[in-house]
């Protein structure tokens, strides 16, 4: 199951033969394998009962396979990066865990769950765990990082999270752990963020406009045995407000034909609130607008202060953490490096497809995304030995390279069925060696037919 999500993700029936109700077979995956234990076909109850056994072990598997990998590579652990994801079912069953929250995947109608998931900062999954679907993201931070703990021993490595995680319980919790942390700040609406753009713009922190120039920096004291980092992006900037823009010329266009028709259909105020409402909310810039309602009758207006305010701060995000020593460049490349856990989402989703999921228990739906979880081990470990090798490439490239070798079956001379490899181009030689994989024959298979 492992194998299959990594190079040809099926179902765990698309696993097997199975014929349908109208009475046509259909090919399952397994049957294009050549299995060099020659074992028999497996059913799709043998998975379905794998997946059960599979599921009780999974810290043990988890624990082993950590330890394993980084020796293997010699992996110092300084750095863990956590985010949460989610991922959502389709059709009416759904498990018991499953709930309605914030989709990842703007699926705000469909039940799901919510997955968070550490790795290091190269990538390679040290963990995950499964929450109900209407968990709030950062409610996952404290357990995940008490069980980085208990589990791992981790004690000196800095987790790094996005916005979404910040809160004072969980740098509380971060702390009374033993643990360093780097940080974002949730909100520009922070007072924290307020005060450390301020004292960075009075030490005269500049603002390039050129949108291809570099970050720029600076540490700033807000607050004792903490230390805050404002960064500035040119090309952040121009996002911002570009974004911001969008949305308001949204709300504008909205907000002005509600204007209009509120005297033409002589609109409730009651009514006349619930549109403007549901304007705003759904332009994401409400903040920025304040409006009058009466019978028939409704103005609006920009909030000018406001608006200057977050024009100031575009371009700008405030890094929080309690390491005394980390110095500040480091701080801010380790918050960049959160894209690694971005990289894995993706290539859980895409690469490995995670969704749909076909299970309706929750340990089937466990089962199902710890198998994920392996196949991303294993891919990454794959994209490891590859770049030792000289190879700058990911694990979806090589699979497409390698995805060029066919096995071709040919009767040799009325006496056998011979299975044999075509032959592999320079790169994927490469690929192969790097994997430590060695065709010594191209023939794979040789099978004397009934009349030899």
């Amino acid at each position: 199951m492992v194998a299959n999500r990594l190079v040809d993700p099926r179902s765990k029936l698309g696993l097997v033969d199975w014929t349908d109700e109208r009475g046509h077979l259909h090919r399952g995956w397994q049957a294009q394998v050549e299995w060099p234990s020659q074992q028999a076909e497996l059913g799709h109850q043998h998975y379905l009962r794998a997946m059960d056994r599979l599921l009780p072990h999974r810290q043990q598997i988890e624990d082993q396979l950590f330890r394993r990998v980084t020796q293997i590579f010699s992996l110092p652990l300084r750095l863990v990066f956590y985010d949460v994801t989610s991922t959502y079912f389709e059709g009416d069953g759904v498990c018991e865990i499953a709930g309605y929250g914030h989709s990842s995947d703007h699926r705000e109608d469909r039940a799901q769950v919510v997955i968070g998931l550490a790795v290091t900062q190269e990538g390679l999954p040290i963990t995950h765990r499964v929450f109900k679907g209407n968990t709030v993201d950062v409610s996952t931070l404290a357990p995940m990082s008490a069980e980085l703990k208990e589990r791992f021993g981790l004690r000196e490595p800095v987790v790094v999270c996005d916005r979404g995680m910040f809160s004072d319980a969980n740098l509380t919790a971060l702390e009374e752990q033993g643990f360093k942390y780097v940080l974002c700040l949730r909100s520009r609406e922070q007072k924290e963020f307020g005060q450390a753009l301020a004292a960075a713009l009075g030490q005269g922190l500049r603002r390039p406009r050129e949108l291809d120039a570099e970050r720029v920096l600076a540490e700033v004291s807000v607050e004792p045995d903490r230390r805050h980092l404002v960064v500035y992006s040119a090309m952040r900037a121009r996002h911002d407000f570009e974004v911001r823009d969008r949305r308001l010329r949204r709300a504008l266009e909205a907000l002005w034909r509600l204007h209009e028709r509120a005297p033409k259909e002589y609109l409730s105020e009651r009514e006349i609130v619930s549109r403007a409402t549901r304007i705003l909310v759904e332009s994401k810039v409400g903040k920025l607008f304040e409006y009058q309602a009466g019978f028939g009758s409704f103005r609006f207006w920009l909030r000018r202060d406001l608006y200057r305010r977050e024009r100031r701060a575009d371009g700008f995000f405030v890094l929080k953490t309690n390491h005394p020593d980390l110095p500040a460049p480091e701080i801010l490349q380790s918050y960049l490096q959160l894209q690694e856990v971005e990289r894995a989402f993706r290539a859980v989703k895409t690469l490995l497809k995670l969704r749909p999921v076909y299970h309706w228990r929750q340990p089937r739906v466990e089962a199902h995304i710890f198998i994920v979880f392996l196949a991303f081990l294993l891919a990454k470990v794959l994209e490891l030995k590859l770049h030792a090798a000289g190879l700058d490439l990911s694990i979806a490239h090589a699979l497409d390279q390698l995805a060029q070798l066919k096995a071709v079956e040919h009767t040799w001379e009325e006496q056998a069925i011979v299975v044999q490899a075509t032959r592999p181009d320079r790169l994927t030689e490469r690929i192969l060696t790097a994997l430590g994989i060695r065709l010594t024959s191209p023939v794979v298979r040789v099978t004397k037919t009934a009349a030899a």
